[in-house]
Order: C-alpha cells, then sequence, then structure tokens
C-alpha cells in the first residue's frame, strides 16, 4: 500500500493538526506603475503584485518602449490586488492595466495614503476608505 498511514481514509484533514501559526500568509507588494508617452503624458497606470516591485517594473521596461515609473508600492497580497482589479474593472484598459481617470486616482490616493490597500466603499460613485 503506498501510504502506510490511513488518517486520509479515515476522513481526517492532512491541515487538522495545523495552527493558524504553522501557515504562511503570502504577503508581497501591491504597487502601481504609471505608463508615460513620449510626451510625457501618463497614459495608463499598472495595478499588479509582486514579491519585488523594481525587478517587476525593469522586467515590464525591458517589452516596452514607452517609459514605466514605479508610483509607490504598499504591503499587500494577491487578494489585495484582485480586490483593486474588481473595483477598477470599468475603468480597465488590458489585463492589469488602467485608463487615468479621477476615480482610479482616488482609490491610488486612499491606497498611498494609508499604506496599504485597505477596505474601499463607493459612495455616490466615489471611493472612499471604509472605518473599521
Amino acid at each position: 500500500m503506498p501510504f502506510e498511514d490511513n488518517s486520509l481514509l479515515s476522513g481526517q484533514s492532512v491541515f487538522d493538526d495545523l495552527s493558524i501559526d504553522d501557515v504562511e500568509v503570502k504577503s508581497g507588494w501591491v504597487y502601481f506603475i504609471s505608463e508615460q508617452a513620449l510626451n510625457g503624458a501618463v497614459i495608463g497606470i499598472k495595478v499588479g503584485y509582486s514579491k519585488e516591485p523594481s525587478g517587476r517594473i525593469a522586467n515590464l521596461q525591458t517589452g516596452n518602449s514607452n517609459e514605466l515609473t514605479l508610483m509607490f508600492s504598499v504591503r499587500g497580497t494577491k487578494a489585495d490586488e484582485r480586490r483593486l482589479h474588481s473595483l477598477l474593472a470599468s475603468y480597465n484598459i488590458k489585463n492589469e492595466w488602467f485608463t487615468v481617470h479621477p476615480f482610479v486616482s482616488s482609490v491610488l490616493e486612499i491606497c498611498s495614503n494609508s499604506g496599504k490597500v485597505p477596505e474601499i466603499k463607493i459612495i455616490n460613485g466615489t471611493p472612499i476608505k471604509q472605518e473599521t
């Protein structure tokens, strides 16, 4: 028999003995990159997740003729990145790139001022940091 331990057959989970301290939460950085046209105008904003944003921007710059600038990054998770993508979906250009719009700028300002990706609610079309 390939498994000597029959605990899985008895319905016991291999995770039953783990505590929250045993599980590593994947945390890195949620970053915000601007793309500038040749005239210097910002034409797009990328919202992404990486363990190393500076390395990520270097990688992206290789395949882009426009100048890319790391605007800022905040501690966060892949789930935080997905929440922002959902929140900004109406302004999506393609994949993780979003158009420059006052709504997008407001969300970025909330994240920058918070130093993280906080819970954000929309009131009358305006993003507001949800107080906890």
